[in-house]
């Protein structure tokens, strides 16, 4: 009796959780736990996978690291991680050159696309403006960024090779339409779209130990639109609303996680402990295996049809080119790596999923 109550409070506790991110339909036809799905992955170098499996890579590992490319390590079986994420993309370019569509041809019913965009959407830098940047648009009264769809011109010969005939140009669309694009794809195919804020750069302000607001278009010389107090991430948090989906706060699990290193060590060394050589931006294989900890945590917690394939990961290493592991979880779900602080914190944190 106990466990066929448990069952009946799970499915209900699902069904409430359905309601309140008010899904359609299909959204709400998520499939059991021992059905295999697709977990899909758009984004850009901040959840890309950089080992020599990745989709972009040639077949050649790098010593970055991503959240993406260690989510599978914190997922069952019955949930395989297709990772389309690749570097430099904004949510316009990533359209442009195709990749929505090899998404939207390989998405299917019961499966689920998680969205992550914003560090390049905001490069309004002159050199970045035909690649990268999107405008947010001028915000109403009440703060809230337009939904301007949009339209293809000719594309100019310098990107005719990697957009084609047409394409989105700079001038075109907001922010919030290229991602409803992403939202489209995924409730057209029966799939389940989810918004995820974008992570977090190191960029302390000071010696405060607190980060600085960055996802913003701050290049005055171009006469693009300019923003500030991270219109981008805020951006993100609207269109989840809006279109009542799930949103993952990766801005703020990444923040908080780099502000807490400092306010525990007093030092901001173990922040940049989990990232790449000489970079705020990317993380190094640490910092991408802890980061999808972090993200596997607002999975079970957010998204309750997900919570039963999130498990305790083991076997899985975090390797540099040259042969340097950075770390080790082994058969019995012991983490080990060279930075005492980081050890313990991952240990609780793959061990707290069992709470």
């Amino acid at each position: 009796m106990r466990n066929m109550f448990r069952k009946i409070l799970l499915v209900l506790t699902a069904l409430v959780a359905v309601g309140m991110v008010g899904c359609k339909r299909s959204e709400a036809q998520t499939p059991p736990p021992s059905q295999h799905v697709n977990l899909f992955l758009a984004g850009d170098s901040t959840v890309k996978d950089y080992s020599a499996a990745g989709m972009w890579n040639g077949g050649k590992a790098r010593n970055e690291g991503a959240w993406g490319e260690f989510l599978q390590a914190w997922l069952n079986d019955s949930t395989t991680v297709q990772n389309y994420a690749n570097g430099g993309r904004s949510t316009r370019s990533f359209i442009n050159e195709g990749k929505l569509d090899k998404i939207a041809q390989n998405i299917g019913a019961g499966d689920y696309l998680f969205i992550q965009f914003g560090h390049n959407d905001c490069s309004n830098g002159a050199k970045n403006l035909e690649e990268r940047f999107v405008p947010l648009g001028k915000p109403n009264r009440k703060g809230i960024y337009p939904v301007t769809a949009g339209k293809k011109e000719k594309t100019p010969d310098s990107f005719a090779a990697s957009y084609g005939e047409e394409f989105y140009p700079h001038t075109s669309g907001t922010f919030k339409w290229y991602l409803k694009q992403y939202i489209d794809v995924a409730r057209k195919a029966g799939a389940i779209p989810v918004l995820v804020t974008p992570v977090s750069r190191v960029y302390f302000a000071g010696l405060k130990g607190t980060i600085e607001p960055h996802h913003d278009a701050k290049d005055t010389t171009t006469g693009t639109q300019t923003t500030t107090n991270n219109a981008y991430v805020e951006a993100v948090r609207q269109l989840a609303k809006e279109e009542k989906v799930t949103l993952i706060e990766g801005f703020e699990i990444t923040k908080s996680l780099y502000e807490k290193s400092f306010a525990d060590t007093k030092k901001n060394v173990e922040a940049f402990a989990l990232m790449f050589p000489d970079d705020k931006t990317h993380n190094n294989k640490l910092g991408g295996f802890i980061i999808a900890g972090e993200f596997a945590h607002a999975i079970k917690a957010g998204i309750p049809a997900l919570a039963p394939r999130v498990r305790h990961p083991t076997d899985t290493t975090g390797t540099n080119t040259d042969g340097t592991v950075l770390f080790s979880v082994d058969a019995n779900g012991i983490f080990d790596c060279p930075d005492a602080y980081w050890k313990t914190y991952a240990q609780n944190l793959m061990d707290s999923l069992a709470e």
